[in-house]
């Protein structure tokens, strides 16, 4: 253990070195002389000279190459490096270049590499390009054809064509283009302006600009008239209502005594969409009703998917579905919902029917069929008002959960070929 008692010899020690301090602070009058001088020292110096910062410290000079040369600066660049200078303006005199293209030049020179083997004036710009947002770029062979033929879209602008695939086709677009006086673009625009339109679509070398199309909303779906095959649709346009009359698409041979319409619920995929308006229109549907809020609106894409059937397709959209449930329930149509096999008991046994069956429903009235999405399926409050329920059994006898059900487009089409017959 260490004693913590003062000794007296230290105490002895410590007090004459200071006595000795003091004594020697009382024979200056400027205090102990510091290590160095600096600018705020000047008046304790009484005159003296200032010792600077640097002599203290060691210094190494690097000597330059042109002192070691006995030159000037000026001299010893020029003399080493002007040969070089001439060699580059040389070179870019040759090559076009000048020093106010110099931050270009690299990429020019990329860019010439590129064209070398293009023709010119047909390569273009990404930035040269202005898509317009009111237009739509209706693209692919058939899509495009489609619109020239009917005739329905509210603007037909430009037509853009490079590099076509189908010729037959292509003089059969050209010359409607040429009859409709529409402008037509060729040499003009390459492939990647068609891909820009397009977002990358399957375009085939046709492009043509349009308006988006048009879709009609209406109330509810009118009387029929079998014995004229006719049948109407009655049309909301505040505060007056009004019915339109149409003609049957089908044959009496064919199941066409009476309409056969189909709605469509909460289908947000536009392949399905397109798909199903194709199947639609080839097996001889009267008109799609799209709910105006949840579904895929008619975009190019559809198009392209229904290779050109939506243009001649009759589409409307229903902004009420309850309402239009009830009322076209009220003027006697069949309407008839699609479910999956294990969701068709839960809504009532009175509504169920076989799938054999709906042959027979068309054959004695006008028919509104029901199909929902993938994965929602039909609104619940929908299926209430609906008359009946039908479903698409498998042949399978062990079918696995997960894939109890068939897409949206191949079960739609299965089922008009059950209804047409």
């Amino acid at each position: 253990m260490f004693s913590t008692t003062p000794r007296l010899g230290s105490f002895k020690a410590t007090r004459s070195l200071l006595q000795e301090f003091t004594k020697r602070s009382n024979n200056t009058t400027s205090g102990p002389k510091p290590a160095f001088e600096t600018q705020f020292s000047k008046n304790r110096n009484d005159g003296k000279k200032n010792f600077a910062f640097d002599k203290n410290m060691p210094l190494q000079r690097r000597v330059k190459a042109w002192e070691r040369e006995g030159e000037d600066k000026d001299e010893f660049f020029r003399r080493k490096y002007a040969h070089k200078h001439v060699q580059q303006k040389q070179y870019e005199e040759q090559k076009g270049f000048t020093r106010k293209n110099r931050f270009t030049r690299n990429n020019s020179s990329k860019e010439s590499l590129l064209d070398s083997n293009r023709k010119p004036n047909l390569r273009k710009s990404i930035h040269d390009l202005s898509l317009n947002p009111m237009i739509e770029y209706l693209y692919g062979t058939n899509s495009v054809l489609a619109a020239l033929r009917a005739q329905r879209r509210p603007y037909l602008g430009t037509l853009y064509i490079n590099n076509p695939k189908d010729s037959k086709t292509g003089d059969e677009v050209l010359k409607l283009a040429k009859d409709l006086k529409i402008k037509i673009k060729t040499d003009s625009v390459d492939k990647n302006d068609l891909n820009l339109m397009t977002r990358n679509g399957v375009h085939n070398g046709y492009v043509l600009e349009t308006k988006p199309f048009e879709i009609e909303n209406i109330y509810s779906l009118g009387s029929v008239k079998p014995d004229l095959q006719q049948y109407e649709i009655i049309k909301n346009t505040n505060p007056v209502f009004y019915a339109d009359t149409y003609d049957v698409s089908r044959p009496i041979e064919s199941n066409g005594k009476f309409p056969l319409g189909l709605y469509l619920d909460e289908i947000s995929d536009p392949h399905n969409i397109g798909a199903i308006i194709r199947s639609a229109y080839f097996l001889g549907v009267d008109f799609i009703v799209v709910s105006e809020k949840n579904c895929a609106p008619l975009s190019p894409v559809v198009s392209k998917t229904s290779s050109g059937a939506l243009d001649f397709m009759n589409i409307y959209s229903s902004r009420n579905p309850l309402q239009f449930f009830e009322e076209t329930g009220k003027n006697g149509w069949n309407i008839i919902s699609t479910v999956s096999p294990n969701e068709i008991n839960k809504y009532g046994k009175d509504k169920k029917i076989d799938q054999e069956d709906i042959h027979d429903i068309l054959s004695s009235g006008p028919c509104l069929l029901v199909i929902g999405s993938e994965g929602k399926g039909i609104r619940t409050n929908l299926i209430k008002r609906s008359e009946y329920t039908v479903s698409l059994n498998s042949s399978r006898d062990e079918l696995d959960e997960s894939v109890d059900s068939l897409n949206a487009s191949v079960a739609t089409a299965l089922f008009l070929q059950k209804i047409i017959g």
